[in-house]
């Protein structure tokens, strides 16, 4: 399958959406509009995961278990993009994302645990992080 084709729910291939290739070229890694499938608060769990995953590569590499940095830049990547996804679903001038931004029972979950994940305050620290 050419990276142009995409695979469908009902098992077949076809070219992919102008969306999909646009963001592809502007390099947004996951898409150009706010998500339908994946809501704010899972965004920032996301970038989260992707945030230890470069740290324990970082570390790995300064102790030299590990000779390739490969590891600790492409999981600073994802961490960012996620975090920018996130982001996304911030209203302009709002502090926090609103309700209808964290839809998911595990984005429900996760904001009760942590009710500044969705904050523009810690997304824009992570980000700048």
């Amino acid at each position: 399958m050419s990276a142009e084709e995409f695979w469908t729910p009902a098992g077949r291939s076809g070219a992919a959406e102008p969306g999909q290739h646009a963001a592809r070229t502007l390099g947004a890694r996951f898409g150009l509009g706010v998500s339908q499938l994946v809501d704010a608060a899972q965004w920032a769990v996301v970038a989260e995961t992707y945030a230890r995953r470069a740290l324990e590569a970082d570390m790995a590499y300064a102790d030299g278990r590990h000779q390739d940095r490969f590891g600790v830049e492409v999981n600073w990547e994802f961490a960012a993009d996620a975090v920018g996804e996130a982001l996304k679903f911030l209203p302009d001038g709002a502090d926090v994302v609103p309700d209808e931004g964290v839809w998911s029972e595990f984005g429900r979950q996760s904001r009760a645990q942590n009710p500044e994940v969705v904050t523009r305050a810690k997304l824009t620290e992570d980000l700048e992080h």
